[in-house]
């Protein structure tokens, strides 16, 4: 249950504000919700209603049942995101800002990452939304100091996306520079492959590795873990807007890249050795 009301540009009962619904595309469930937050932000920043992002005829992505999943993730808020409006008219300086209307805005790929948007406002209502959903998920490691890390490996290799591949080391190292701050520290790592035998090295060294499993699952403990690492991923950007505490980073700039920057908070993930010093900083801000 919700801790406060669902925010205003959710709401789409106040017909003195313009309602904008938005192109989108059947994707993978983590894209699929950056479309929308990206989507929300935007109708957040021009005090408009959100009025939905059209790409709800799919059913199953990568295994998760998408409107089940944001029914579960909005809770109280999810009818009007399981609702697009359709038929609107294009958004133009005629209709909209101009005066009150409803209209469907098609640049929604422009917006994609952009951080513009996310304001600190629009960030207390987005986590308002969706943490009183996860946080029950990661009750269990509730007290302990937690870093939980992104590994992207079911869909890519080094020869396939391999601009969105992070090589092991990277985590190796993340997860050494923690140990020397924390010993107590509990890492878990989180990944949808299928393939056990290509985190041995992880568990060898005292990792906790869950495969597969609850989408929401992995999403609460990102969002909610002192440390969390992304991988190059859209299924990590949702989270790392929610966590207001340590975000670990890697922008990706090349073929297919995603973002290139990080909110103030995020630190960027490198291998050189400043890491544990920014790590520490970011962890341990006082």
């Amino acid at each position: 249950m919700h801790l406060v009301p669902c925010p205003a540009w959710l709401i789409r009962k106040d017909q003195s504000k313009p309602c904008i619904s938005f192109d989108g595309k059947v994707d993978g469930f983590g894209a699929e919700l950056v479309q929308m937050v990206s989507a929300m932000s935007y109708t957040a920043a021009c005090g408009a209603l959100f009025c939905g992002v059209g790409w709800w005829a799919m059913e199953l992505t990568h295994g998760v049942h998408v409107p089940t999943a944001i029914q579960r993730l909005f809770g109280e808020c999810a009818l009007p995101v399981l609702r697009p409006l359709s038929g609107q008219p294009p958004c133009n300086s005629t209709s909209w800002p101009g005066r009150p209307n409803r209209c469907h805005f098609s640049g929604l790929p422009q917006l994609l990452f952009h951080l513009t948007y996310m304001t600190p406002a629009f960030l207390t209502d987005l986590r308002s939304i969706l943490l009183p959903q996860l946080l029950p998920l990661a009750k269990a490691h509730a007290g302990r100091f937690t870093v939980a890390m992104h590994i992207r490996r079911g869909d890519i290799t080094l020869g396939r996306h391999s601009k969105r591949y992070t090589p092991d080391t990277v985590y190796f190292g993340v997860a050494a520079a923690i140990f020397k701050i924390r010993e107590d520290a509990e890492i878990h790592v989180f990944s949808d492959s299928a393939e056990p035998h290509m985190f041995t090295r992880y568990l060898d060294l005292g990792i906790q590795v869950h495969l597969g499993g609850d989408a929401l699952e992995a999403m609460a403990h990102f969002s909610t873990a002192n440390i969390f690492v992304m991988a190059k991923s859209s299924f990590s950007f949702v989270p790392a807007l929610l966590n207001p505490r340590c975000v670990l980073y890697q922008p990706n700039t090349g073929v297919g890249g995603i973002w290139v920057e990080g909110l103030n908070h995020w630190v960027h993930l490198s291998t050189n050795n400043s890491l544990a010093a920014r790590i520490k900083a970011c962890a341990f801000p006082n």
